[in-house]
């Protein structure tokens, strides 16, 4: 068994047991009073004998329940843990992919990929670290958010609040979707990277558990490879299978050298469905509506004619 917090428990009990045995040893004496026979009175002779202060401590049903209840309390504060029977701890690491495609509004509550990513996520922390006393060691956790690029958001921790923190931190970007820096990451963290024996980068510990969250449009997924029989992926999808994905892909503005007080916009939509789309391009400089036009994009298809003038821009 393991204590979260032995401390706060040690300084709670120190700070209301002895109070509580203190009132049984200091009890307000009573005006002694002359009576003609103290047969009938023998029960209130205890009760004298019980008043008086710093006398031998009797026990009684009351007090007995009353160090139960402070004794479990204690207990509580200090949070115990029993460990299981199943192999728990380890290292895991949660890849959180942020890339373009994860900006897909394609939930029926309207957010993004990414924020069902981060969401499922919170699950995932909240989950395996819960406090109780037969909670398992759930180990330690590091966070990596990739696009194009990895980026350690926090080290091995087992700090829930720390793990959800950085969960909060993500942010969508525009870039392409590439696993092979992050895998890399998350290994570099279980390897001996000691500059005196470079050559010897031996693992210092059990291959980590790796969990993907992504919508699976990753560029070289199919280029990464298991290393070993101990590393482990698990893959947890977010978005649907078949979303209507359109994006700009391409921007360019340029000034006519006839037409020096217009500018020239051209924008090249890119439409990953597998059926032709009608959309509304609109167009708008400072808040203001430029223009607007219907165009017909087919499946897999860049349509690079869209095009409109800003006078006096």
């Amino acid at each position: 068994m393991t204590w979260l917090t032995p401390l706060a428990g040690f300084i709670l009990a120190a700070a209301v047991i002895p109070p509580l045995l203190l009132l049984y040893f200091l009890r307000l004496r009573r005006s002694r009073l002359h009576i003609p026979s103290t047969l009938l009175w023998m029960q209130s002779v205890e009760d004298v004998r019980a008043n008086a202060p710093f006398q031998r401590l009797r026990w009684s049903l009351l007090l007995l329940l009353q160090l139960l209840v402070l004794a479990l309390l204690v207990l509580a504060v200090m949070q115990p843990q029993i460990e299981g029977q199943s192999v728990m701890g380890g290292k895991n690491v949660l890849l959180i992919d942020q890339s373009g495609s994860m900006a897909a509004r394609d939930a029926e509550d309207g957010l993004t990929r990414l924020d069902q990513a981060k969401e499922l996520a919170r699950k995932l922390i909240e989950s395996r670290y819960r406090d109780g006393m037969f909670s398992a060691d759930p180990g330690e956790t590091m966070i990596i958010a990739f696009s194009d690029r990895a980026e350690v958001l926090t080290q091995f921790t087992d700090s829930r609040e720390q793990l959800l923190k950085a969960i909060d931190t993500i942010d969508q970007t525009h870039g392409s979707s590439s696993l092979s820096q992050a895998l890399q990451l998350a290994r570099a963290y279980t390897t001996n990277v000691n500059p005196d024996a470079a050559a010897d980068l031996r693992p210092v510990a059990a291959p980590p558990s790796i969990e993907l969250i992504s919508d699976g449009r990753i560029a070289d997924l199919e280029s990464q490879v298991i290393r070993g029989s101990d590393e482990s992926v698990a893959f947890l999808p977010v978005g649907t299978a078949d979303p209507r994905n359109l994006a700009v892909g391409t921007l360019a503005v340029e000034r006519p050298y006839d037409r020096m007080s217009d500018v020239e916009v051209f924008a090249g939509l890119l439409n990953f469905n597998l059926e032709p789309q009608e959309v509304n391009v609109q167009m708008s400089v400072n808040g203001v509506i430029q223009s607007v036009e219907s165009v017909n994009i087919p499946a897999a298809f860049v349509d690079e004619g869209t095009a409109a003038l800003i006078p006096g821009a």
